[in-house]
């Protein structure tokens, strides 16, 4: 072998070297397990991870939940809905809210309407701030569950990023629990929004 007859019968010596050829083609030699490892540099494959990227939802602590049934009151359902800025700031809100519910009475998602976001344009949240405010559903037809569609963009405190928000939560008014629904049930609320609304 040429490595050996100019560098002697060192076998550290000899993998020395053979280590320093690998480096200039980019791969690497693992001495422990007599392996020759592939160094990649795709360019295509490196993600930048941005610092305090924010992560905009209706926050999903258990002490405070994010959409919350407070009361009912002269025929009305009165709920909160608290929304968190995880990971980072953010700012610059166009959101939009709408409600459905099951009745209880048909067995079948009704459309309630837009809710009022009071999240816009000039507001913005640090990191990990959150922010909530009440809204009301008509109890017309009784019902047990809500869900509330949310979607839309937000930007990072400088300005230089967009990030959406597309997520259906729920709310089940008698155990008063809360989360995100699946897909099936998340697409019947999308189509009946969408017949009532224009996006």
């Amino acid at each position: 072998m040429q490595i050996r007859k100019d560098f002697g019968d060192s076998n550290y010596r000899t993998e020395v070297v053979i280590g320093q050829i690998l480096s200039i083609q980019r791969d690497s030699l693992d001495i422990a397990n007599k392996r020759i490892i592939k160094l990649m540099h795709d360019s295509g494959n490196i993600k930048t991870v941005l610092p305090d990227q924010p992560i905009l939802k209706v926050s999903d602590d258990a002490t405070d939940k994010g959409l919350r049934f407070i009361k009912f009151e002269d025929n009305v359902n009165h709920y909160r809905i608290n929304f968190v800025s995880f990971d980072g700031g953010s700012c610059c809100y166009k959101l939009k809210i709408s409600g459905v519910v099951l009745d209880s009475t048909l067995g079948q998602l009704t459309y309630k309407g837009p809710i009022k976001n009071m999240l816009d344009e000039t507001d913005n949240l640090a990191k990990y701030e959150s922010t909530a405010w009440a809204f009301m559903i008509n109890n017309t037809h009784p019902y047990d569950w809500l869900y509330v569609w949310v979607r839309g963009t937000y930007g990072d405190r400088d300005g230089t990023h967009n990030y959406h928000i597309d997520q259906v939560y729920y709310n089940r008014k008698g155990a008063n629990t809360f989360g995100t629904v699946g897909t099936s049930i998340r697409s019947n609320v999308l189509y009946l929004v969408h017949r009532f609304e224009k996006d």
